[in-house]
């Protein structure tokens, strides 16, 4: 696809690619789903580009899925943790949390006998919006070592000027005064509650406005640092189709919009968000393909992993 949707003004950025690889634990339809074909068809894509993505694998994938999860780890690939059953973080009481502080503990062993390695990163399902997560999960990952998380959820422009929605293409990726005014007032609840700073009261409010407008940085909380989406994600962009269902040129070209001109947002980091069940299936990995061939050919962005982006970023080991 051409890169005329919008002007290229962007400066280096670091771009990762997150694959939350979650099958019928976290597709809202019941399906004859087959996993492993659709991640045989990212595999490949991403192989194309010489793209090292990171694939948020639930933890019943890796129970019922070991050749499949030794697959991706042997292509290069990060693999992150995204829940054990795709659960709801914010509705687990304490006792739940025990149970699931035990599940990551028997996954985790189980991924590092199959690639080696323990997951140092953890996706939340169903991310969180707006309020934070309790102390005592954050402690919980903590303890679990994992190094980073991607929990922090951003509305962004975009997922209003769906073409079911309010089909306005001229402000489809574009990142000006009305877009980050739009950016703020969706955001008002996250604004206003949370504080990504230690400031309170007005001084937190007006420092957070200036957090979201200036590229939402990652922050630390309870000892993990916390790398936010940076994107809308597939879901937003594209509704919740079917393994299935066909999905619409109109619609393709609107979600290749959006992701290309997003990178044009401040900050350093940008990331690309997406459901196996959504992108590996039907005709939307040609959305996957248009945006990886376009940013491997600007010579603006670089791929990689959160965790190189970790490292490179804030001097984590």
């Amino acid at each position: 696809m051409s890169g005329r949707l919008y002007e290229s003004v962007y400066i280096m950025k670091y771009i990762t690619i997150l694959v939350d690889l979650e099958g019928k634990w976290g597709m809202p339809h019941s399906s004859n789903y087959d996993l492993v074909k659709t991640t045989h068809r990212l595999l490949e894509v991403l192989d194309t580009y010489g793209v090292k993505a990171v694939f948020c694998v639930v933890g019943k994938i890796i129970e019922e899925y070991p050749d499949v999860i030794k697959e991706v780890a042997g292509d290069g690939h990060e693999i992150a943790i995204h829940g054990y059953a795709h659960e709801q973080l914010d509705r687990l009481t304490k006792e739940d949390l025990t149970t699931f502080g035990d599940n990551l503990s028997r996954i985790e062993l189980s991924l590092e006998r199959l690639t080696g390695k323990r997951p140092v990163g953890f996706r939340s399902p169903y991310l969180m919006n707006p309020a934070f997560y309790s102390r005592n999960l954050y402690q919980l990952l903590a303890s679990h070592a994992y190094r980073w998380i991607s929990n922090r959820e951003i509305r962004y422009p975009d997922e209003l000027f769906r073409p079911d929605r309010i089909p306005m293409k001229s402000l489809w990726g574009k990142n000006n005064g009305i877009t980050r005014i739009i950016l703020s007032l969706l955001n008002w609840r996250m604004i206003l509650t949370d504080h990504m700073t230690k400031k309170k009261g007005l001084a937190g409010i007006i420092a957070n406005i200036r957090w979201l407008d200036q590229g939402a940085a990652p922050f630390e909380r309870y000892g993990l640092l916390e790398v936010p989406v940076y994107t809308p994600l597939d879901c937003d962009l594209l509704g919740l189709p079917t393994p299935e269902t066909t999905t619409s040129p109109e619609w393709i070209r609107y979600a290749t919009a959006c992701l290309m001109g997003g990178i044009n947002r401040r900050g350093h980091l940008y990331m690309l968000n997406f459901h196996d069940w959504i992108i590996g299936s039907s005709n939307r990995l040609q959305l996957l393909d248009n945006l990886l061939s376009y940013f491997a050919a600007s010579g603006s962005a670089q791929f990689m992993t959160v965790t190189e982006c970790v490292r490179l970023l804030h001097n984590y080991e």
